[in-house]
This record gives structure tokens, sequence and C-alpha cells, in this order.
């Protein structure tokens, strides 16, 4: 688990600018809202909290997840799947076709 630290804000702040200005779903234009109304509100949205420090809500927060390995399958019709193991080595990672 890691805290509300400024990655967390950083990775959420555009999200939260966007879901304050509108809601998800609706048809634009809203009566009386247009694309420059839109610019113009998160604009000053963005100058309130350009300095990065969007209040968060106490119970947000997160998990970092640090996997080893993944494994990525294309499923073919005569089952030769195609199957490609990605490990991690060091800093990076390493690349394997797997038997289908």
């Amino acid at each position: 688990f890691f805290s509300k630290d400024n990655d967390l804000r950083n990775r959420i702040l555009f999200t939260i600018l966007i879901l304050s200005i509108y809601r998800l779903g609706t048809y634009i234009p809203l009566p009386g809202i247009d694309a420059l109304s839109l610019q113009t509100l998160m604009d000053q949205i963005k100058e309130k909290f350009k300095a990065g420090t969007v209040p968060l809500p106490d119970a947000w927060g997160g998990y970092r997840i640090m996997p080893e390995k993944f494994e990525f399958w294309q499923g073919r019709a005569n089952r030769l799947h195609d199957r490609f193991q990605y490990r991690k080595e060091g800093e990076g990672w390493s690349i394997n076709r797997l038997a289908p």
C-alpha cells in the first residue's frame, strides 16, 4: 500500500479536473455550455490546483502491483496458440515464446 503522495495526485489530477467539469455520458452541447466554455472552466480549475495539491477523500489510496511475469496468448482455430511470456529480469523483461 502506498500513501497519498504527489505521484498519486499527479495520476488522477486530470480525471478529477474532468469530472468537476461534466457528467460522464452527457450529450454536448449542454444548454449554455460549448467547447469554449468547457475549456475556460478547465483552465480555471487547472489554475486553482496548479500547485498539484488536489484535496483527496480520506478513503482514496491504491496498491502498487509489481508483477514478476505476464503471459499473453492469441488463440487459433487449430489450437496452435501463440503464447508469449514476459519475465522480469533486473530492470528489463525477457520475452519467450511458449509451447501452445
